[in-house]
């Protein structure tokens, strides 16, 4: 009884109530996707995937994103900086200092990993697993039935498990909850059945695909609102950066369809060490709103002042800004509580004005959950700038000017990489095809390509049933190529602008010092020893490192000007 009376709770907790869908579904331009399928408006039935429609069934996650119970009714300017402070005051002494600490990034509360403490975890995974009924897991026992399902003309299932179902893609959602298997286990089954209603069946087959998005998506993805920014902070953590502009309205199911994504990429489908220390540091928000957003809210305010004088076409414009403001907040409340990625820190910066406080206090109630996280910054964007620095954010990389216009360069470089990766893991897979029907080899069956043709692990170490050497071998691309480099990684690039603050480069120049008086100021150090000091110095980078957040190594980057991207 007690057992179920905590599934119940943390269900709730996780629950995703009435949030997939909403109104502009209906709307033409947002019932066919890029193939051409049309998308039924029903709740109960709608086709999603890009060519891989299916009909929803089972549990009824919902109709809409804008009902998510969340209340901004009677909310005023004061509740925000309220909301906060109660927030840490609910804590005790030790939970403030180190959630302090991880917000300065001085330290990481990620769960020191061994190898027992992995099998162990993935053990009670399989069996908490196990406990959660059929009807709430519809997305799980649709990717077992993908992978058992067979191919071509075998009549025999296939035995390579979908990546979903994999233990590193399980291990990244273990890492969210710092190893607590029971909400990992929940949050596991809830995060698929969004990304199976989302995207459809393809999404269980392999990681979504910038081909998955419509033209309307990907065109919202390109106006550069929001962006995984190419660099680390200062303690290794990715930066998710929002510049909202709420000129025109975005309908939720583009929201939901575009931020899955960016998240997918993010925390990555396999336990490689690159999304490995992603999914350890965590990601860090830098909501940062831009010049068109700013000038919408205070013109609002300035309309509100005058209630007597507007008509109902006025009435209607005034409310718009703080509409797609909760709308894109529901969305952000729905993904913050599902996808397995740790939020370490929020940073909200918002001109210094009481209608902005207001806004803050929207924020308080959507992301209630992380107010502990949260930091409010008020002023002018230059001053704001220097208090994200505070929190060693590189503020050269946050996508908007000071006169609000938004940055697109790196978010252009990055949707240049990311076809390229996925144009490279499609033709390794379809290769890969081909070398299996040669060799009439049923031990790799070609549902591979379906179940895990983008996984991020070239090795498939840690992964389910019969992945390993299929991943051993597709060539791996994403070894050579990198999106963003880790916090051990020394990079070279011309200019200075990030080599004299990336944490990578930081250690090495710490090392290059240490060596400094034996290598160029001793006058009886022979040439071969100062040789050998290079070769250590290098060998010093690319060691495996244990930590507490696990195994690290580095690597020697260099920026390749014509493709944009480091090798």
């Amino acid at each position: 009884m007690k057992r179920q009376q905590y599934d119940d709770e943390v269900a709730e907790e996780l629950r995703i109530d009435e949030m997939l869908l909403d109104e502009d579904s209906s709307s033409p331009s947002s019932n066919n996707n890029n193939n051409g399928t049309t998308q039924s408006s029903s709740s109960s039935s709608s086709s999603t995937g890009h060519g891989h429609g299916h009909s929803r069934g089972g549990n009824n996650i919902g109709h809409t994103i804008g009902t998510t119970n969340i209340d901004y009714n009677s909310v005023n300017a004061c509740d925000g900086e309220n909301m906060f402070s109660k927030a840490l005051l609910n804590l005790n002494l030790n939970e403030r200092n180190q959630i302090e600490e991880e917000i300065h990034g001085v330290s990481c509360m990620a769960i020191t990993e061994t190898p027992e403490l992995i099998q162990e975890s993935l053990k009670k995974f399989e069996f908490e697993l196990k406990l959660i009924p059929i009807e709430n897991k519809i997305a799980y026992q649709k990717a077992i039935e993908i992978s058992n399902r067979p191919r071509g003309k075998s009549t025999r299932p296939t035995t390579t498990s979908s990546y979903i179902l994999r233990n590193d893609y399980k291990l990244s959602f273990l890492r969210t909850e710092l190893f607590n298997v029971p909400k990992s286990v929940l949050r596991y089954i809830n995060y698929l059945n969004l990304l199976y209603q989302v995207y459809g069946d393809c999404a269980l087959r392999r990681p979504i695909r910038l081909q998955d998005l419509n033209k309307e998506e990907f065109t919202f993805l390109k106006s550069g609102q929001y962006q995984l920014l190419p660099y680390r902070d200062r303690s290794g953590r990715r930066i998710f950066a929002v510049v909202p502009n709420n000129k025109d309205h975005v309908p939720g199911r583009i929201l939901m369809k575009v931020f899955l994504y960016l998240w997918s990429v993010c925390v990555g489908s396999g336990d490689d060490t690159y999304h490995a220390e992603t999914q350890r540091r965590g990601v860090i928000i830098v909501i940062f709103p831009s010049g068109q957003q700013v000038y919408d809210t205070v013109n609002d305010a300035r309309q509100l002042e005058n209630n007597n004088k507007k008509d109902d076409d006025d009435d209607n414009a005034i409310h718009n800004t703080t509409k797609y403001t909760k709308e894109r907040l529901s969305v952000n409340h729905i993904l913050a509580k599902l996808v397995p990625q740790r939020m370490t820190a929020i940073h909200i910066c918002l001109p210094n004005s009481q209608i902005f406080g207001l806004v803050a206090s929207f924020y308080g109630i959507a992301l209630k959950s992380w107010n502990a996280r949260t930091r409010i910054h008020l002023g002018n964007p230059t001053e704001i700038r220097y208090k994200l620095q505070q929190y060693g954010i590189p503020i050269e990389l946050i996508p908007s000017t000071d006169t609000g216009n938004i940055k697109s360069v790196n978010l252009k470089q990055w949707i240049k990489l990311r076809m390229h990766l996925e144009r490279e893991e499609q033709v390794a897979a379809q290769k890969m095809m081909i070398y299996n029907n040669n060799n009439n080899n049923n031990k790799k069956s070609i549902s591979c390509l379906y179940s895990s043709d983008s996984s991020d692990n070239g090795s498939g170490s840690g992964g389910g049933s019969g992945g390993g050497d299929y991943f051993a071998k597709i060539p791996n691309t994403k070894n050579t190529i990198v999106e963003c480099p880790l916090s051990n990684d020394v990079i070279f690039r011309r200019g200075k602008a990030m080599q004299n603050i990336h944490l990578g480069n930081l250690k090495f120049q710490n090392l290059i010092e240490a060596h400094m008086y034996e290598h160029t100021i001793d006058l009886d150090t022979s040439p071969l020893r100062r040789i050998e000091i290079e070769v250590e110095l290098m060998n010093e980078v690319r060691k495996k490192i244990e930590t507490t957040n696990g195994c690290d190594s580095g690597r020697f980057l260099t920026w390749d000007v014509e493709k944009s991207w480091w090798l």
